[in-house]
């Protein structure tokens, strides 16, 4: 459980809770000096690392200890909030774009001889405007 303890230490604070120039000096340090744990860490983290770091091992938690912890089961979330949707219904009828009236504006430029002269007026159905739609697609 210590070596544990020291992990999640670490990994929370980025430096783990002894550090030494040499082995004999690090044993040292832990015998000796207090953990010491930063503002910023949770009651149960705190609570739990501590428990792991006990320098009596008769004192430090063991597997059970570890898994009924309350770091491990937080209190449930609250329930979300009831929110009231409301159903919009479609119009189902679709509707039929209107036909669209091609006219020529203004002068009309001389066209090469071999070009097919304009009608000056076409009307465009909506069938007419679906299959040119679709011949374009190919």
């Amino acid at each position: 459980m210590w070596s544990l303890g020291i992990i999640i230490y670490e990994l929370f604070i980025g430096t783990p809770p002894f550090l030494a120039e040499n082995f004999q000096k690090l044993t040292v340090k832990i015998l000796r000096d207090k953990v010491l744990y930063p503002n910023n860490m949770s009651v149960e983290l705190r609570e739990l690392v501590d428990g792991m770091l006990q320098k009596n091992p008769t004192n430090r938690y063991d597997w059970p200890d570890i898994q009924k912890h309350p770091f491990f089961h937080p209190p449930p979330l609250p329930p979300p909030p009831i929110v009231e949707v409301k159903q919009v219904v479609l119009d189902p009828v679709v509707k039929i774009i209107e036909p669209i009236k091609i006219v020529e504006e203004g002068p009309v430029a001389a066209k090469p001889a071999n070009t097919p002269v304009a009608s000056p007026k076409k009307t465009l159905d909506s069938y007419d405007m679906m299959f040119s739609v679709m011949l374009k697609s190919y």
